[in-house]
């Protein structure tokens, strides 16, 4: 009887029991909450964030490098000379692990907005680049969702972070009091996602002070897994700003690292309006964009097109009476073609395309859909090995494969892996004898009239160092020679 007695009491007061641990939680974080903001809310905030020399993690955090218990463990069985030779390996390899991680983040500057009142951010992100000179760029806006995203958005502010875990749909769990590093702590968990993080909380201040978040790799490089292993985020050297307390620096330690990444905070606003344009979309790729035509000689052009990435180059030829001949390699993206073509109208409007003269072989028919107005000749080398035409038919939609023969059948698609000539333009094949039939065919457009040559290829092939050249200008050096083709211009 007092056995069922006790189980009555257990299963009657448990709910109160987990309502209590529940109201814990939010007390803690409420109280850490209202010693940040002294009441206030936040709702905008603009944040500049620079890398320090990384700094060394708490030897009792750093897991076991299974690596490291590799060679260890292979040490054992080497003779005496290569155990030595082993040994100043694996020191060099503890070294350079410094390096590395100075590097990964070595002036590298960040930029955040956030508006939490409208659920938006920007984020841009500058990496220095040796080879162009200047650094790259990236931005991204995006919607913060507190239910998904916006914690992890927010991990560098830990007043939005509790103004996020104080709200009424937040699951909270405390976890109990806890002693870290020498420092007492009440430890709060916050339901993300799937994922339950660690909130420490100073035992004296209440501050919000650190972070944990669990991690697990279940295919580690080496050795078995999943292994387990934890993210944690230090908040140090808070200082009040327009009202909110909020930290200086930042240190981000992993389990599994001995080095530690240390950013250096700029608070540059605080609840102060943003510009219009802060969280303006970024322009699509295609926008980006830019096309250039310039004129080389008596009804020469050459298009450029400038990407984020690279360049391209291609050659026109316009004439009244002929129209525009392009010499170009083609996307076989729909879009891209298009912006190609509203170019051409923007500088010929009017003037239609004729013919195009590719390079490559045509992936795809359908994605030059914009020249198809205009009755335009396309010729292109046939595709080899996977890629030729009786291959692709059979993974390639019917309407690709139905466009490509009325193409054909209208005289507007000419595909070839020989030398023909058309009243201006002369085709050249750099590689008539190939290997194999996998070999792709090299093509060189030539315009006797205009001495002018088309390739597909870099002037930077051509080391100056060196004095080496590619293979295809070798081929084309060659071919001219032998053809004593008369040339003034070779456009890439």
């Amino acid at each position: 009887m007092k056995h069922l007695v006790l189980v009555f009491i257990l299963v009657l007061f448990s709910g109160y029991y987990c309502n209590g641990q529940k109201l814990g939680a939010r007390e803690i974080v409420n109280r850490a909450l209202k010693v940040h903001t002294g009441g206030k809310v936040l709702s905008q905030y603009a944040l500049n964030i620079t890398y320090d020399k990384p700094g060394t993690a708490n030897p009792g955090l750093v897991q076991t490098n299974p690596w490291l218990s590799l060679i260890d463990s292979l040490m054992l069985t080497m003779l005496d000379s290569m155990r030595r030779e082993m040994e100043i390996q694996k020191a060099e390899t503890e070294k350079s692990m410094y390096s590395f991680f100075n590097e990964l983040h070595e002036g590298q500057k960040e930029k955040y907005d956030f508006d939490l009142t409208s659920k938006i951010a920007a984020t841009t992100i500058l990496r220095p680049n040796q080879l162009k000179g200047r650094p790259d760029t990236s931005r991204t806006v995006y919607a913060l969702d507190p239910n998904a995203n916006a914690f992890y958005h927010l991990k560098n502010n830990p007043v939005a972070i509790l103004q996020l875990m104080a709200m009424d749909t937040s699951e909270l769990n405390y976890t109990g009091a806890v002693t870290f590093e020498g420092l007492d702590y009440h430890v709060v968990q916050v339901r993300v996602g799937v994922k339950w993080l660690d909130v420490y909380f100073d035992g004296q201040s209440n501050m919000l002070s650190k972070l944990f978040i669990m991690q697990v790799d279940t295919d580690p490089l080496i050795g078995r897994g999943p292994v387990y292993y934890k993210d944690i985020i230090y908040y140090k050297q808070f200082e009040k700003k327009e009202g909110f307390w909020v930290p200086n620096e930042i240190e981000e330690a992993n389990s599994q690292n001995e080095f530690t990444i240390r950013k250096k905070m700029e608070w540059v606003s605080i609840n102060k309006p943003f510009a219009p344009s802060t969280f303006a979309a970024e322009p699509s790729e295609y926008d980006r964009v830019k096309y250039n035509i310039s004129e080389i000689g008596k009804d020469l052009y050459v298009l450029e097109v400038s990407r984020k990435v690279l360049n391209e180059r291609s050659l026109l030829k316009v004439t009244e009476t002929e129209g525009i001949s392009l010499f170009a390699t083609l996307s076989n993206i729909d879009l891209s073609n298009e912006k190609y073509l509203s170019a051409l109208k923007e500088k010929f409007p009017n003037t239609q395309v004729r013919n195009i003269f590719n390079l490559d072989r045509l992936s795809g028919v359908l994605s030059l859909s914009a020249f198809f107005s205009g009755k335009t000749h396309y010729y292109a080398p046939i595709g080899t090995g996977f890629f030729a035409e009786e291959k692709i038919r059979a993974y390639e939609s019917p309407r690709e494969d139905s466009t490509r023969q009325v193409l054909r059948k209208e005289g507007l698609l000419t595909t070839f892996d020989a030398d023909f000539k058309t009243a201006d333009v002369e085709t050249l094949i750099l590689n008539p004898v190939r290997k194999d039939e996998f070999e792709s065919i090299w093509v060189a457009y030539y315009l006797p009239k205009d001495r002018a040559i088309f390739i597909n290829g870099t002037p930077f092939h051509a080391g100056s160092s060196s004095g080496e050249a590619s293979k295809l200008d070798k081929m084309l050096y060659e071919l001219a020679s032998k053809r004593s083709l008369s040339i003034e211009k070779i456009i890439y």
